[in-house]
This record gives structure tokens, C-alpha cells and sequence, in this order.
């Protein structure tokens, strides 16, 4: 942990979150007092204490490694409202919409997951694809260019493999979750 959280008062360290980085930001107090969109905001009513700590960091720009364990519950809605909030405010949401592919990618662990990550970003104003078996039939969307493309390693594979066209453009992708 960051010499910034051991110089915060009366600091104990959450049981189930580590966070390494160079110059990490100091935890929010409240949902109020963070830097969220107006619609991140109102879906989210109080902050944990893993939250408080973690989104400032997922928030900012600077490289991080953030872990959770795998028994903290409802492990999906902890990384996502600040991705969601990132991609709201990208410029290159703004400026880039001609570009192919997604701004972000969510990698989820079976096509249930990917799912229930759709219908958690819903509500956002965001272009979302999800890509889940077969898929072909996305790779027309995928050129038109989205917000978050929600997808299974296999689906991923299938919809990139042996095509002539860029699909993903390197220089729009910002995040990627697995």
C-alpha cells in the first residue's frame, strides 16, 4: 500500500483489498465527495469501505493494479461503476465516434456474466455489444464503433479471428476488464 494511505488518520487496512501504485489517491468519504457523473452518481447510494478506496484509484489515470478477493460479494458492480463513469467522460467518446471498435472491453468469465454486466451498464447512454457465442452477426456493429463491448474469451476469439478488417482500434481502446 502507498505511503498516501499510511498517512491518512487512523488507517486500517481493509481485509480484502490490496492497491499498489505511485501516487495513489486518497479514499472518498462519500459518493457526494467523489468525481462521478451525475448518473454513476445516482445509482449509488452510500460507499464500502473496498469502494472508498478502490474507485479513487480506478478513477484516476495513473497505473494501478487493484485486487479483490474472490470472496467479497457482488465483485462485478465493484470495478464497474467507475469504468462506467471513465467511459462516460473519455474524450474519445466525444471525438472519435467514426473509429471502429470499443472504448472498453469487459471479459467475463461465462455468456450468464456477461449478461448480468450488460444490464448493469444499461441506464448510461452507452453504445453496448454483447458477444456471446457465435457472434458474427456483431462484427457490423463492432465496426460502427461502441462504448463497451461485454464478451467470453471464446466469443472474443471467434468474432477477431481471420478477418482482413481492424475490428478493435488500439489507439480508441482505453480499458480493459477481465
Amino acid at each position: 500500500i502507498s505511503d498516501i494511505l499510511f498517512k491518512e488518520n487512523n488507517f486500517v487496512l481493509p481485509t480484502h483489498l490490496i492497491i499498489h501504485g505511485d501516487n495513489l489517491k486518497a479514499r472518498w468519504n462519500s459518493v457526494e465527495d467523489s468525481l462521478f457523473n451525475e448518473s454513476i452518481k445516482k445509482v449509488t447510494e452510500e460507499l464500502t469501505d473496498i469502494q472508498s478506496y478502490m474507485w479513487p484509484q480506478i478513477h484516476s489515470s495513473y497505473r494501478h493494479t487493484i485486487i479483490i478477493s474472490s470472496d467479497v460479494p457482488d465483485l462485478c458492480s465493484q470495478f464497474l461503476l467507475p469504468l462506467l463513469n471513465n467511459i462516460i467522460q473519455s474524450p474519445q467518446r466525444r471525438t472519435r465516434s467514426e473509429c471502429m471498435g470499443p472504448l472498453a472491453i469487459i471479459f467475463a468469465h461465462n455468456s450468464n456474466k456477461v449478461k448480468e454486466t450488460v444490464k448493469m451498464c444499461r441506464g448510461h447512454d452507452l453504445k453496448i455489444i454483447e458477444a456471446v457465442g457465435l457472434c458474427g452477426d456483431k462484427k457490423s456493429d463492432l465496426i460502427q464503433g461502441c462504448d463497451i463491448l461485454v464478451t467470453t474469451l471464446p466469443a472474443f476469439t471467434r468474432l477477431t479471428d481471420n478477418i482482413s478488417l481492424k475490428l478493435i482500434d488500439m489507439n480508441r481502446l482505453c480499458h480493459v476488464a477481465f
